[in-house]
């Protein structure tokens, strides 16, 4: 499970990754109109935005699934150790 997070964390982040370089090279061009350049603005501020609230949900939900393997994990093991007997250096 935690490789598979491992995985799903290095594709996000080379998603991310290209995502925002796409919108940085795309803001380079200028434009002689205000308006263009005014809707472009706000055109490449809703993909960031975009982006970082993608980030902000993701890491939410990382955080969540790391506490549920958590206390998953530390339930199977009170269980085990609530089976198994205590070991007594008296007792054969």
């Amino acid at each position: 499970m935690l490789k598979t997070l491992a995985i799903l964390r290095t594709a996000f982040l080379v998603f991310m990754l290209g995502y925002a370089a796409v919108i940085w090279f795309r803001s380079f061009g200028m434009v002689s109109a205000c308006d263009l350049q005014l809707r472009r603005c706000a055109q490449i501020s809703y993909s960031l935005s975009w982006a970082v609230g993608l980030a902000i949900v993701w890491i939410g939900l990382e955080t969540l699934l790391g506490w549920w393997v958590s206390h998953r994990a530390s339930r199977k093991a009170g269980k085990v150790a609530a089976a198994a007997p205590p070991l007594s250096p008296g007792r054969t």
